[in-house]
């Protein structure tokens, strides 16, 4: 059996997840699997997630606090609970566009 509170966050990250255009096509079997295979990663303010330029291996789903979002050294926005980042470098094979820190 899951925890209550592990129930509970399936949930809210699946029905995070079914806002994002990447995601928003899949079935409900399809979803539950993409949100079983979210591994959760802690960040402490100033650690650096992802750097402009580097290669895109990642999504991203800020479950609590929020990130910066920087672009040559320049801060363009902030990302806080249940945004997502990174998608379009997995799709496009693109190196990423921004560098994000938490904060």
């Amino acid at each position: 059996h899951e925890p209550l509170s592990d129930l509970f966050r399936f949930k809210e990250v699946k029905k995070a997840l079914g806002e994002i255009l990447l995601f928003k096509n899949l079935n409900d079997e399809q979803m539950d699997r993409v949100v079983r295979c979210l591994e959760r990663q802690r960040y402490k303010k100033g650690d650096i997630v992802v750097r402009q330029g580097e290669d895109a291996s990642q999504f991203y789903l800020i479950q609590s606090g929020s990130m910066k979002v920087s672009t040559n050294g320049h801060q363009v926005r902030t990302l806080g609970r249940w945004d997502a980042f990174g998608e379009r470098g997995l799709l496009l094979q693109e190196c990423r566009a921004a560098t994000v820190s938490a904060q």
